[in-house]
């Protein structure tokens, strides 16, 4: 068979050229040629799988189009890819490429402002992959690839996908490319990359692994391996070039800008729970301000600021209602904090009651599946019958929620709905979680689980009158009262607060620091988000939907605060504190 080369439309460049010892680092690549932005809804980034079996639809093409960038992974329509095809049309079904410019497509036809990334591993290639498939079953090709000690080519054999019914399913086959062989870096260029650069709808890329690592290096000898990595470094210098060149960008090309507090990398991202992290992130006033300050000094290139993904789960500060800001808060873990937050510009707080426990809720609700005759989606969702409102559940994690915060099995079962029957309800942009199913006007004090005046009135002194608080709840005499039911006071011991005033914004995780941070150091070309989140879908935060203007000056450091006045709101960072504010000018 004989392969097609992609041409790049930017300027070729001989590879050689780059070959041998790189004495020094590549050079920065050009400025970004995107106009600049400071709307804050389109300076979100979102790195998600998207879905196996098919284009997002509905809600979770609805939360696509939200972003500024949103990069789909590897995995993105994996078992459509992962179909065994014919006798002698091996790759009839890998249409990788295809497949994310239609999801493209489709999300710019909602929001033409979204930029859509792709996705492809350098180190690994994937029998699913379109253009991967044609080398991967050519003979011709054979020498492109990381051959183990007995001459043939290392193959790590990956589970099939098992998704979709009465397909016919190979084992996944999974090969190195080899950089050394300037054919194969040559193919990478012109091939993978040069066939998203004459995409017309995909504006940028992300290469994952630029290192060959284990298992595909394991039998390869130190210098071996150092050879390799450094023409990898030179193909993706190349690439760089034309991807810049083109108009469009890389995730790896961006600068990172440092959150002011300083976290291991495993603490954002999604499947580390944010209890853990509370207690390992350094946000001592020095550590603050230092990396506002690196954060400010990127501010002229093109930058991103990660942040936790905060997945709806039972976290310790569990949000439990919308209209206004209230958290359950576990108070037996190590260094237990409760953290309220208005979302800027909403107003302040007042605190109204201290409980606890899980405060009187109604939760009338159950999960449904589409089933039957016109069903477009297997997706599970679940039904608040109360608002008639539909939230997608379609993760594990979602159903398991349900069980750990409401000790509420039986609900946790799901109920087949007809196609007809689920057009009769709106759906939320809103992932499942337990606090979906509290009804806020129920959400009240439970008098015989009263914390009494004396925790209210700590807490009215902490929290009323400002945008948000914070304190450690071991500063508070509790001790429940005789009459607070066991379910309530065992494992763990629970304090629900409510305050009103204001809307209820993103407590937990630094988040309302993070948000100050970006503002206080970003640049025209910056955007806040997620790395990768696997199989969890795209979360919103409120703040992300505030207007704030755009910068009326640069970030002023005076002491331990960092203050930026913008057009529509101050915003200042206190780092002895570890506080934000955002006052909103009139």
């Amino acid at each position: 068979m004989a392969l097609i080369f992609f041409t790049s439309i930017a300027v070729l460049c001989v590879l050689t050229e780059a070959r041998g010892e790189v004495a020094q680092p590549p050079p920065k690549p050009p400025i970004l040629s995107w106009p600049p932005t400071y709307n804050m809804s389109l300076s979100t980034f979102s790195n998600p799988d998207g879905s196996y079996t098919g284009p997002d639809s509905g809600v979770l093409l609805a939360r696509d189009a939200q972003y500024g960038i949103i990069t789909f992974d590897g995995n993105f329509e994996a078992c459509l890819n992962d179909r065994a095809g014919p006798p002698g049309e091996p790759c009839k079904y890998k249409e990788t490429q295809a497949d994310v410019e239609q999801q493209a497509k489709n999300i710019k036809s909602i929001n033409p402002h979204t930029r859509v990334f792709t996705y492809h591993n350098q180190e690994e290639l994937l029998l699913r992959n379109q253009q991967d498939c044609l080398i991967m079953r050519d003979p011709e090709y054979v020498k492109f690839f990381i051959h183990n000690s007995t001459g043939i080519v290392n193959n790590q054999v990956r589970p099939r996908c098992t998704s979709i019914p009465n397909a016919t399913y190979e084992a996944e086959d999974q090969y190195a490319l080899d950089f050394r062989n300037e054919n194969a870096s040559r193919w990478w260029l012109e091939t993978v990359i040069g066939a998203f650069l004459q995409s017309p709808v995909l504006d940028g890329f992300y290469w994952d692994c630029p290192t060959v690592t284990s298992p595909f290096s394991s039998e390869l000898s130190p210098s071996e391996i150092s050879d390799i990595n450094t023409a990898m470094a030179a193909t993706r210098q190349l690439a760089e070039t034309r991807i810049a060149a083109a108009g469009k960008w890389a995730l790896n090309m961006f600068d990172h800008l440092d959150t002011p507090n300083s976290c291991p990398i495993t603490c954002s991202l999604f499947w580390r729970p944010e209890s853990n992290c509370s207690r390992v992130c350094d946000r001592t006033p020095e550590t603050c301000m230092k990396n506002l300050q690196q954060a400010a000094s990127s501010r002229s290139r093109p930058g991103t600021m990660t942040v936790p993904y905060l997945a709806p789960s039972a976290t310790p500060n569990l949000a439990v209602c919308s209209s206004g800001p209230s958290v359950v808060a576990d108070i037996n873990t190590p260094e237990p904090e409760l953290a309220l937050a208005c979302v800027p510009g909403t107003g302040s707080m007042t605190v109204d009651f201290a409980s606890f426990g899980l405060p009187r809720v109604r939760g009338n609700g159950r999960f449904i599946v589409c089933a039957g005759k016109n069903c477009s989606s297997s997706n599970v969702f679940y039904e608040d019958l109360d608002r008639e409102m539909i939230f997608d559940a379609s993760t594990p994690q979602s159903r398991d929620d349900c069980s750990a915060c409401l000790h509420r099995k039986p609900l946790c079962t799901v109920v087949n709905v007809s196609a007809a029957y689920l057009s009769t309800r709106s759906v939320s942009l809103d992932p499942f979680s337990c606090g979906v199913q509290r009804n806020c006007a129920s959400f009240a004090v439970d008098p015989n689980c009263d914390t009494g005046p004396a925790v209210l009135a700590a807490l009215k002194a902490k929290c009323d009158g400002t945008q948000s608080c914070r304190f450690n709840i071991s500063e508070l005499t509790l001790r429940a009262p005789p009459k607070c039911s066991a379910a309530n006071t065992t494992s763990p011991l629970r304090l629900a607060v409510r305050a009103t005033g204001c809307q209820q914004g993103t407590a937990v995780a630094s988040f309302r620091e993070h948000l100050a941070s970006f503002l206080l150091a970003r640049g025209p070309q910056s955007w806040m988000g997620h790395n990768w989140i696997a199989g969890a879908h795209p979360i919103w935060y409120p703040e992300w939907d505030v207007d704030f203007g755009s910068p009326a000056g640069d970030v002023v450091f005076n002491g331990m605060t960092a203050t930026r006045a913008w057009t529509k709101f101050n915003i200042s960072m206190d780092c002895a504190t570890f506080t934000a504010d955002f006052v909103k000018v009139k």
